[in-house]
């Protein structure tokens, strides 16, 4: 199982705000998976996901390896791309290449975060007694 640092909201004005996240974890995705958990108070990674039996595990556990994959799959083309460009004896545009670097590793990032959420929903699925000890304490 995954652990994620405690979350804080940011303050802002009375609006729901996305949660801080660790530097190696900062995404988009990441925000949507812990928001769609409820769990931004909670040390324990993808916590939320207890609330679910074994078969919505898995389901979650395959969904979320095969998008994974389809990121990395996404950085392996920037790379090429990149490499490419690098290699060429014409200038290339700067702006542009850090646009593409940002991309990969926002690329990566997200795979990071779909692997641990894998993770964490097989974790839950295979051990059950766990997963019902934190269901409860999410439900306190």
């Amino acid at each position: 199982m995954h652990v994620i640092s405690p979350c804080e909201p940011p303050a802002n004005e009375g609006r729901f705000a996305l949660p801080a996240f660790p530097s190696w974890n900062a995404s988009p995705l990441a925000g949507v998976l812990q928001l769609l958990q409820d769990t931004r108070e909670i040390t324990l990674a993808d916590a939320g996901l207890s609330r679910f039996e074994g078969g919505r595990l898995d389901q979650l556990q395959k969904l979320a390896s095969e998008e994974a994959g389809i990121c990395l799959d996404r950085v392996d083309v920037l790379s090429s791309l990149l490499e490419e460009t690098l290699g060429s004896t014409e200038p290339a545009d700067t702006a542009l290449l850090l646009q593409t670097v940002q991309q990969l590793r926002r690329g990566m990032a997200d795979h990071r975060r779909w692997l641990a959420f894998a993770d964490n929903a097989g974790y839950y699925r295979d051990s059950p007694d766990a997963r019902a000890r934190i269901a409860r304490s999410l439900r306190l």
